[in-house]
């Protein structure tokens, strides 16, 4: 550098120019107080930038903590209505099951009750007819007793008893009717209709047993002989009935 400037000093053209001329004071001090305010400057810049970035920062930051609050708010949310969901779903099967169960035992309860109910009404039905049967029993003997003189006065008593016979009687293939001489032709006139009710190829014949009596009838058949005389019913009746009224 020292080479340069004694180059400059001993060139042979050195223009001046005072207008150009800056004088230099030689006293002059450099102030620190610009020092300082350009240092502060500086500093105040830059705390400034970096105030900015932090804020900048700040924001990133708390936008990100949000949206990861949110993002847990969300997500427990859904699980609190999975979980409020499968309870309620779970209630509702236990309240279910809770009901068929309630049912069933009040239906066995009432079924017991029903059960108690029709055996206690049997007994009482049957200590009733227990009871009443003797008074009833008695009631038809004297009312048999009465109607006896009636019924032997009608002509078609035999007829009658013929045709009860016949019809409850065992299947067979012939019937030999004997009956009093007085009622003979009542009887034989009927021959058609006791067919029809034992069958056009069952053999009927009638004959007259001077033994018997007017509501007398004996009546053969392949398993035996029925006696449907009227005296005899009514006395097995009367039998049945006393046995009924336990006297």
């Amino acid at each position: 550098m020292t080479r340069l400037l004694s180059n400059v000093i001993k060139s042979k053209d050195v223009y001046l120019n005072e207008k150009n001329i800056k004088k230099i004071n030689p006293d002059f001090a450099f102030s620190s107080k610009a020092g300082k305010h350009i240092n502060s400057t500086n500093s105040n810049e830059v705390i400034t930038d970096n105030k900015t970035n932090n804020e900048k920062n700040n924001q990133v930051f708390m936008n990100s903590v949000k949206d990861q609050a949110k993002s847990i708010i969300e997500n427990a949310e859904k699980d609190a209505k999975k979980v409020s969901t499968s309870i309620y779903s779970d209630a509702k099967e236990n309240g279910y099951q809770e009901g068929i169960k309630a049912a069933s035992l009040k239906i066995e309860e009432l079924e017991n009750e029903l059960n108690l109910k029709l055996k206690q009404n049997q007994e009482e039905y049957e200590k009733l007819i227990k009871d009443i049967e003797p008074q009833v029993a008695r009631i038809v003997i004297d009312l048999l007793g009465k109607i006896t003189g009636v019924v032997i006065k009608n002509n078609h008593v035999v007829e009658h008893l013929i045709r009860q016979t016949l019809l409850g009687s065992d299947k067979s293939k012939s019937y030999f009717i004997r009956v009093s001489e007085e009622e003979y032709r009542l009887v034989s006139e009927k021959k058609e209709q006791f067919e029809e009710i034992v069958g056009r190829d069952t053999e009927i014949e009638f004959a007259i047993d001077k033994d018997l009596k007017k509501d007398q009838c004996l009546i053969e058949t392949d398993s035996g002989i029925i006696d449907c005389s009227l005296d005899v019913q009514l006395n097995n009746l009367y039998e049945s009935i006393r046995l009924l009224a336990g006297t």
